[in-house]
């Protein structure tokens, strides 16, 4: 973990004509973005230059973005040193990244501006990439997802793939890789919790399709604590409170601490489930519901357990773990994916339909950005706890009693890269409230 200057070791761009420029020197400042929610990783990289970089065809010395011809799809070969003994080197020298777009271009008489959005080759693959197959119901899950990374992305490295228990059979129907695999990500059952709900994303080290338990179940990655003490390496003393200025919350912004009526509405936390039989065309009974009292008990939690007496209004008028807010009407879906006709489901939807709400809507309880130390060992998807002061009058160094403090998952992270200074920016989440998660 550090603040100190970046170190770019590699950072060489290869025109579409051929020509290759070190832009070492022309890099203002790099961005590397990772997301739960995305199926890629990017890089932004802004760049300022004068002439006199690269050679034209006429044999004069141009611009980069003149003299590259820079249009999309250029290879960047890119490698940041870790700058500290515990950062990792950010890394895209064997897996190199392509320009994907050119924006905010200024160009002045004898100097020019300009971004590069830079993504892997499987991103640009996913556009020009169908699955034509059938997908056996008899497959788990994760079978399928593995399948559709290794055809569809031979060279790509996989991560990890979290097992499923259920099966879901399906025609590619020319879908691109990208969709069918976040929308398996959606049906997905965990083989060790029996919990809907899974993410599938990239990070530096590979693709990932993750159960959302599994991560939940992950040992913390790392410690930080929100402190005003001024980041002086020469005169800073480690303190009981901030053992390592290394891990400092230098800025903080609670983004949402729960919608109670958008939770509602999202059938968060009670539903009712209404499936039409196609094959003999009847209704199953809106009786059929969804409540606290089948996911509270087993539910692995980043902070205290669920409570069904505490989510409700303080009036005891509505209990939202038992009073619906949400009517789900599917299809049971038959059909087959194979010669032979059947009339087994290729996909049991009351499985995951109603869990998979709870789950991914509940995850986003608690919401909050803040800005620590340059940790290239980060990756979204990891647990990290954070500790936050009371507000009090009182000369004490307490944290809160759990409100806001307490063990977050990563959902988004940016890596910021500077010749004056790095840092890694973040925006993290929970479910519930507490110090510490509930695994049981």
């Amino acid at each position: 973990m550090s603040t100190k200057p970046s170190i770019y070791d590699i950072i060489t761009l290869t025109g579409l004509n051929g020509k290759t420029a070190d832009i070492r020197i022309g890099c203002a400042g790099i961005d590397y973005y990772e997301d739960l929610f995305s199926p890629s990783i990017s890089i932004k990289l802004d760049i300022a230059n004068s002439g006199g970089v690269i050679g034209d065809s006429s044999g004069a010395e141009v611009s980069l973005y003149e003299g590259l011809k820079i249009t999309g799809g250029e290879k960047c070969e890119l490698r940041i040193l870790g700058n500290s003994q515990t950062n990792v080197d950010l890394d895209f020298t064997t897996t190199p990244l392509y320009v994907r777009n050119i924006k905010n271009i200024i160009r002045e008489t004898n100097r020019e501006f300009f971004s590069l959005s830079l993504v892997p080759e499987s991103t640009v693959k996913d556009q020009v990439t169908f699955l034509q197959k059938a997908y056996s119901s008899s497959g788990a899950i994760s079978d399928h997802v593995r399948t559709i990374l290794n055809d569809s992305f031979p060279s790509a490295r996989i991560n990890q793939i979290d097992p499923t228990s259920n099966q879901v059979g399906f025609i590619g129907n020319q879908m691109k890789p990208f969709m069918a695999l976040i929308n398996l990500a959606s049906k997905a059952v965990s083989q060790d919790s029996n919990s809907a709900g899974y993410f599938f994303y990239q990070t530096s080290e590979g693709f990932n399709f993750r159960s959302i338990d599994t991560l939940i179940s992950q040992p913390v990655k790392a410690i930080y604590i929100y402190s005003q003490v001024v980041e002086n390496s020469q005169t800073y003393f480690p303190t009981p409170d901030l053992p390592s200025l290394d891990f400092k919350i230098s800025d903080f912004q609670v983004l949402q601490n729960n919608d109670v009526v958008n939770k509602l509405r999202g059938g968060t936390y009670a539903t009712s489930k209404r499936f039409f039989n196609p094959i003999n065309f009847t209704v199953s009974s809106d009786q059929d519901k969804y409540d606290g009292n089948q996911y509270i008990g087993n539910m692995k939690n980043l902070g205290n357990r669920f409570k069904t007496d505490e989510l409700k209004l303080s009036n005891d008028s509505i209990n939202f773990a038992f009073d619906p807010s949400n009517i789900i009407n599917e299809t049971r879906d038959f059909g087959t994916v194979s010669q032979t006709v059947t009339k087994e489901p290729t996909q049991k939807v009351d499985e995951f339909v109603t869990q998979r709400k709870m789950r991914y809507n509940t995850l986003f309880n608690q919401v909050i950005y803040i800005q620590v130390p340059l940790n290239t060992n980060l990756h979204a998807g990891n647990l990290i706890e954070c500790r936050f002061p009371k507000i009090t009058n009182d000369r004490r160094d307490d944290i809160d009693t759990g409100h806001i403090s307490g063990i977050y998952m990563i959902k988004e992270l940016n890596h910021h890269f500077d010749y004056k200074s790095s840092y890694t920016s973040m925006v993290v989440l929970r479910d519930t409230y507490g110090l510490y998660k509930t695994n049981r």
